[in-house]
């Protein structure tokens, strides 16, 4: 009987060890794609051109001369978010919301949601940071969007666009 336990034992830990290995694996594989990490909402970040493009065409925007996607935050499930943060001149974010068909009224932000992709958090009524949304659709009108549009200005040099989309 001693031996069996034994040798049910040694076999447990080998499959312990099997399973803990496999998980280092997977996690080192997975740290070296393109999606960079996990926060803690259950937001996957990213950089890679394909998972921005997506988010892009989810939110219906387009984007104008000069204006660079700094990266993306995206979570699905029932429903389908994505954060993006972009940089450009006042310009080109002004080009940027008008061929969007963006229709939003900006109002001085509230930091409902402080966090952001790339940039500096938002803070509370800041005369410098401007927030409004609006609500999209395809064209085939099968698919709503709800979308948040913050303009940072606190760093002239810098202005950023944060983009939020929800499916509603």
């Amino acid at each position: 009987m001693k031996a069996i336990r034994a040798r049910f034992r040694k076999s447990l830990i080998a499959s312990i060890v099997t399973l803990a290995c496999g998980a280092t694996l997977t996690a080192s594989l997975t740290s070296c794609t393109k999606e960079s990490r996990t926060d803690g909402r259950g937001y996957q970040h990213s950089i890679d051109p394909d998972r921005i493009r997506e988010a892009l065409e989810f939110a219906r925007f387009e984007l104008a001369p000069g204006v660079t996607v700094l990266g993306v935050s995206f979570t699905s499930g029932l429903d389908d978010y994505y954060d993006m943060s972009m940089t450009a001149t006042r310009e080109a974010i002004d080009e940027t919301l008008r061929i969007s068909d963006f229709h939003g009224e900006f109002q001085t932000s509230y930091a409902r949601y402080p966090d952001v992709v790339d940039g500096p958090r938002l803070v509370d009524n800041s005369p410098l940071v401007r927030a409004a949304w609006d609500r999209s659709r395809t064209p085939d009108g099968n698919h709503r969007t709800s979308r948040t549009v913050r303009v940072d200005e606190r760093e002239p040099q810098r202005i950023l666009l944060h983009v939020m989309v929800a499916e509603i």
